[in-house]
């Protein structure tokens, strides 16, 4: 593939400006992530590069070739949901839709890496989110597409999944395909991904894998209310909680506040990525 190259691109809702000024460059092979909060213009930004929303201002070009807006023959991916055909079985959607490129053995194959196999005959109906998800997901990466646009594409997706995602992103930058998806989980990403981007204010800033803000996860035991933890933080902060654990954003306290906030509870450990203090008392400050 080309390189695909944003620049000075700008696009506005009337008179609220959603993306200012954005360049970027993706080279053949290149995997891509764009972390940002929810309503921060991830969605609008993949839809601008895929030619479904027109820019107020900017270029984007494909190798030397400038492309206009609605361009056809460039991309694939999933941008919000896809439109499968409900009365008709998951296998007979892909077929429909990859006839020109797969035989019926090979979309069996495909749907079979993603679990999908013993479903096949299922009513596309009756599928779960999480199985539109994965058959939506079979579907573009086995379009003959070089350059693919995800957005979101973890939502919906088992830890299981997730990996089976990652493989097959490795697989298709193994083929020269370039990558770009959206996520607003950030676990992982510096080790999956060769470039990450935050879209922020309307504007893009490159991240280096030390700026990225991968989550403390903090196991913990309650006096008496396992919801105590989530209480005390406040709610913006916290990723996920259940019983026994507490994931909080890193860029949003140190450990030494944190202890200080969760005074009221018994922490049992605190975890960063593979390194593990196993006890409050053992916390003088960050982890290395």
């Amino acid at each position: 593939m080309m390189n695909f190259k944003v620049e000075n691109l700008s696009f506005s809702y009337g008179k609220k400006t959603v993306l200012s000024s954005l360049e970027m460059t993706i080279s053949t092979g290149e995997v891509v992530a764009i972390v940002g909060k929810n309503g921060s213009g991830k969605t609008t930004l993949l839809k601008v590069l895929s030619g479904f929303l027109r820019p107020n201002d900017g270029n984007i070009y494909l190798g030397q070739r400038r492309l206009a807006y609605d361009s056809d023959g460039y991309c694939a991916g999933i941008l919000e949901n896809v439109c499968f055909w409900n009365n008709m079985t998951g296998e007979q959607n892909l077929q429909y839709y990859l006839d020109k490129y797969y035989s019926t053995e090979r979309v069996q194959v495909l749907m079979s890496d993603w679990g999908l196999l013993s479903h096949k005959d299922h009513m596309v109906r009756t599928y779960s989110m999480g199985m539109r998800q994965k058959l939506a997901l079979v579907l573009s990466f086995a379009s003959p597409f070089e350059l693919l646009f995800f957005d979101e594409p973890l939502n919906s997706l088992d830890s299981q999944s997730v990996e089976i995602f990652f493989k097959k992103v490795l697989e298709a930058k193994e083929e020269r395909r370039s990558i770009v998806f959206t996520s607003h989980i950030i676990d992982g990403l510096s080790v999956n991904c060769d470039s990450i981007y935050e879209l922020s204010d309307g504007r893009l800033i490159r991240k280096g894998g030390q700026d990225i803000q991968t989550p403390y996860k903090i196991g913990f035991r309650t006096k008496g209310d396992e919801m105590k933890a989530q209480q005390l933080l406040d709610k913006s902060e916290v990723l996920r909680y259940g019983p026994g654990f507490l994931i909080v954003q890193e860029a949003k306290r140190s450990i030494s506040d944190l202890v200080r906030v969760l005074s009221e509870i018994d922490i049992v450990s605190i975890e960063k990525m593979d390194s593990v203090i196993t006890s409050v008392a053992d916390s003088k400050g960050e982890i290395d």
